[in-house]
This record gives structure tokens, C-alpha cells and sequence, in this order.
């Protein structure tokens, strides 16, 4: 396993003559790449959206077809563009688990929030992260509804669409608010 560099990006190299950047650029276009297979992937998201039976809790037809619609989206563009890139399954459950040393893993989860998204709730999403190495490079979350979209970089800012973002510096509880939903 390599080591991160100062800015916390996977560093590899090869023996020998050629030597090989730590993939910045390669890395900046895996940024745009997935941010614009999420975007796809949230107007898709949205022909589901709210459709589910509202007699029923939850509507676990509804989220189950639009979930493998979602991944099997994200997977084909991904793999025709990145063949020798691996996508970890979460539905296999991580005892164990292993990726098959291969160089790039990506996490996506195509509905969070899914009993909000079924239900017709504006508060549900997407994410995608990407790992090099065993190292995370970059995580987007993005929100359909509101077209929303954050994301960050390994060692870069934290970016809210195009504005930069910061992790609060309060540090007491007390003058803060938080936001939590669970409709299950």
C-alpha cells in the first residue's frame, strides 16, 4: 500500500524508467467524470421519485427497481469508461470483503434516504466516494430535488456547488442546530 503525500493524494510510482505522477490530473478527471454520472444518475433518480404507494409504509418494489436502475446506470458508464475500476456491493455485506487489489474502488449508494425519496420527501440523495490505494480521494453527495451538489478532495476544499464550504469552528453544542430525519 502506498502512502498519501502531504495533501492526503495516493502517491505511486513505477520502477525502472517511467515514472509516474501521483495522477492528479487523472484524479481531476475522475472528479468531473462522477460528478457528472451523479447528475445523470439524479435525473433518473427523480422519474421514481414520490411514486411509491402511500398506503404503504414503505414500498419496497418502488426502491428496489430504482436502486438497481440506479447502480446498474452508475456501473455501465463507469466500466465503460474505467474498465479495471471495481464498484464495492454493499448488498454482499463488508465481512471480509476485499476488492481484489485492484487500484480504484468506488462506493456509491444510489438512494440515501430511500424511505424519504419513496415517500415523496425532498430530503434524500446520492453519494459517490472514490478510493486509490486503500486511500480516499473524493466524496460528492449530491440531492436531486434541490440540485445540490457537494463534494471534496483529498488535500483540496470542501466545495458546495462552486462555493467553498468549512467544517464549523463552534465548538459548544449549545448554539447549534441539527436536522434529523427517519421516516421508516
Amino acid at each position: 500500500m502506498n502512502e498519501p503525500d502531504e495533501k492526503g493524494r495516493a502517491v505511486t510510482t513505477k520502477r525502472g524508467k517511467e515514472k509516474v505522477s501521483s495522477g492528479h490530473e487523472k484524479i481531476d478527471d475522475l472528479l468531473k467524470f462522477a460528478i457528472d454520472v451523479v447528475h445523470h444518475c439524479g435525473e433518473k433518480a427523480l422519474s421514481f421519485y414520490g411514486k411509491g404507494q402511500k398506503d404503504v409504509k414503505f414500498d419496497e418494489g418502488l426502491v428496489t427497481e430504482a436502486e438497481l436502475q440506479l447502480r446498474e446506470f452508475f456501473q455501465d458508464r463507469l466500466f465503460a469508461r474505467f474498465p479495471d475500476h471495481k464498484v464495492y456491493k454493499s448488498d454482499r455485506g463488508d465481512d471480509g470483503y476485499t476488492h481484489g487489489a485492484k487500484r480504484y474502488l468506488w462506493i456509491y449508494d444510489p438512494l440515501d434516504g430511500v424511505a424519504n425519496f419513496q415517500a415523496g420527501i425532498p430530503v434524500w440523495g446520492m453519494s459517490v466516494a472514490l478510493f486509490e490505494n486503500y486511500w480516499p480521494v473524493f466524496g460528492i453527495f449530491h440531492l436531486p430535488v434541490t440540485g445540490d451538489l457537494f463534494h471534496a478532495q483529498a488535500g483540496h476544499k470542501a466545495l458546495w456547488g462552486q462555493k467553498q464550504i468549512h467544517v464549523s469552528s463552534q465548538e459548544g453544542i449549545n448554539d447549534e442546530s441539527l436536522l434529523l430525519t427517519y421516516s421508516r
